[in-house]
């Protein structure tokens, strides 16, 4: 008999209409965790345990709902708040409906395929000429120059450096599955190894420098990784800490030289001058945020108008979307994802799961280069993809743990 689609599909077709901006793709998300829980039902007992997850979805879905509290009719729109519940919804159908390990891989298939399909997007336009900005974005500001410079595409998105943060994500399952694609076909090897190599030749042609940066750390990352699981034991805890401190030294360095300190670097200091200063005079919006990034966007044209306020930075992106609070729920997450990932290899060592890990990796250095990262999604769904991930390895180790012999 043929195999059943089971219903746990619809979160790759959500995850990938998400990537895609395909419209309704919010209502989509937040529509598909219930569909599954209702069909599958819900467990509520089970050994899956993804406490800091939790919390970062709770209280960013708080923190939300409070910032837009004076203005119920807001609640109503696609906001911080919808946007944190698909998430939510997302996390439950898959930690808490009995099928985990066929969540993630519809989420991860989700993931791929929408990068896969933005890279096709952007294929086309350099083939052919024909660009996209124009039609999805017709009073960009780098019209002209993106029909002046073949190379350059968007494909989607209203700036280049955009398609390039998207092209960094779909490098990072690229090199994964090179890496950890245990018994895939020779054909499936070599069409990640072009999708790497074009990938990595555009991002360098299109000058995005936060771009290549996490490029060449993704890159690091999954071949340290590899390492780890052929070796274990030979990186130890004194080699990434003196790894950290070069690394840190080394971009510190960086900072100093011409090639980040230019006007566009200038610019992201004072949008952070000005956010903090926002804040620190209304310690509510310090706390909570303003609820979604267009009332953000709002309240910086007032105090600063006619500046370009747009954060080009994840985390403060964070805080004016959902609050303090939530933030540092998110750099707790990251870290946990960081050292039960990648440092304790407490993952199961497979492309699905690793290239969440090596996406995550990069989120810090990869906020800094489009105006916004957050409306494209892409943080929380990593996030919440990695600690599938490792809830799934946690539960099964203590099964092994508890059928060996003592």
């Amino acid at each position: 008999m043929p195999r059943r689609l089971d219903v746990t599909a619809i979160l790759a077709v959500a995850v990938a209409a998400l990537l895609l901006r395909l419209p309704a793709s919010v209502i989509l998300l937040v529509l598909s965790g219930p569909v599954v829980i209702l069909v599958r039902g819900l467990h509520l007992h089970t050994r899956l345990h993804a406490p800091l997850l939790w919390s970062l979805h709770g209280t960013g879905l708080v923190c939300s709902l409070l910032a837009q509290a004076d203005s119920p009719e807001k609640l109503l729109g696609i906001n911080s708040a919808a946007i944190i519940t698909g998430q939510l919804l997302l996390a439950v159908a898959a930690l808490r409906t009995g099928a985990p390990r066929m969540a993630l891989r519809w989420i991860t298939s989700g993931l791929y395929a929408g990068l896969c399909g933005l890279y096709l997007l952007g294929v086309y336009e350099v083939v052919t000429g024909d660009k996209m900005l124009p039609r999805f974005y017709p009073d960009a500001s780098s019209i002209d120059l993106v029909h002046s410079n073949r190379i350059l595409a968007t494909a989607i998105f209203p700036n280049y450096n955009d398609f390039s943060v998207a092209l960094v994500f779909l490098a990072a399952v690229c090199v994964t599955r090179l890496f950890f694609g245990r018994g895939r076909s020779q054909l499936g090897l070599l069409v990640d190894a072009v999708i790497l190599a074009t990938s990595t030749v555009w991002i360098f042609a299109m000058g995005s420098r936060g771009a290549l940066l996490a490029l060449v750390m993704i890159v690091a990352v999954a071949a340290l990784a590899s390492v780890m699981a052929l070796h274990p034991g030979l990186v130890r805890p004194v080699h990434v800490t003196a790894g950290a401190v070069l690394l840190a030294g080394g971009v510190g360095l960086l900072w100093t030289t011409p090639w980040l300190q230019d006007n566009s670097t200038k610019a992201r200091v004072t949008i952070l001058e000005q956010a903090s200063a926002m804040m620190g005079e209304d310690p509510f919006r310090l706390l909570f945020g303003w609820g979604s990034y267009a009332d953000y966007k709002v309240a910086a044209n007032v105090d600063y108008p006619g500046q370009l306020m747009d954060t080009h930075n994840l985390l403060l992106e964070i805080v004016v979307s959902y609050g303090l609070p939530t933030l540092l729920v998110f750099l707790a997450c990251w870290v946990f994802v960081i050292v039960r990932g990648l440092l304790q290899q407490r993952i199961d060592r497979d492309w699905r799961s690793l290239s969440m890990v090596v996406m995550a990796s990069s989120l810090p250095l990869l906020g800094v280069v489009p105006s916004s990262l957050l409306r494209y999604h892409w943080p929380f769904l990593v996030m919440t993809a990695c600690f599938i991930a490792l809830a799934v390895w946690e539960r099964d180790a203590t099964d092994q743990r508890s059928l060996t012999p003592r």
